[in-house]
């Protein structure tokens, strides 16, 4: 014959169960909030003048396990001309990257494709930093907003380690003036 199971009295189960619960939400109310991260278009000055040469960075703040991204920029063309796309130091704190300027279209005032994903089975990066800076000369007055530009069809966005997208939680986009020569 069988002993049957030990039965815990009423009042001593209800402090198991109350105790179970509150370690639970400790472990999941301990997990760190991740929030999206957020990237913003950063002109080295917001104020230029006619035939001055300034640079724009792309920084991404608060991200984890980036592995890849690929996204447009877009300008105003009669103010701006686009001159190099060149690699910001970020996503290579993860390893050795795959880089690509993209295509620069100074009669629309849009350079796509820019990307860049980091090569081999690793982690990616996690933080802030800069993903790729663009070198861009002023050569009418006016005013310019810079823009980064995401769009879906084709294939722009952040990705992880798993090639799942990361969802923004906002972009701050950049603003230039240019002014005459004094």
């Amino acid at each position: 014959m069988s002993a049957a199971p030990p039965r815990f009295p009423a009042p001593r189960m209800k402090r198991l169960v109350l105790a179970t619960c509150l370690a639970a939400l400790l472990v999941v109310s301990a997990a760190p909030a991740s929030a999206a991260p957020i990237l913003s278009v950063v002109p080295s000055s917001p104020n230029v003048t006619v035939g001055g040469v300034f640079t724009v960075d792309f920084l991404l703040s608060g991200v984890t396990d980036l592995y890849a991204f690929q996204f447009g920029i877009g300008y105003d063309p009669n103010v701006l001309t686009a001159f190099t796309v060149t690699q910001g130091a970020f996503l290579s704190t993860a390893g050795s990257t795959s880089f690509f300027p993209g295509f620069i279209d100074n009669n629309l005032g849009f350079i796509s494709f820019n990307a860049n994903a980091l090569v081999g089975p690793i982690a990616g990066a996690s933080g802030s930093g800069t993903l790729l800076s663009v070198t861009f000369g002023a050569f009418a007055l006016g005013t310019s907003a810079i823009t980064a530009i995401f769009d879906p069809v084709l294939g722009d966005g952040l990705y992880d380690s798993l090639f799942a997208p990361i969802p923004l939680g906002a972009i701050n986009n950049g603003t230039i003036t240019v002014a005459p020569v004094s």
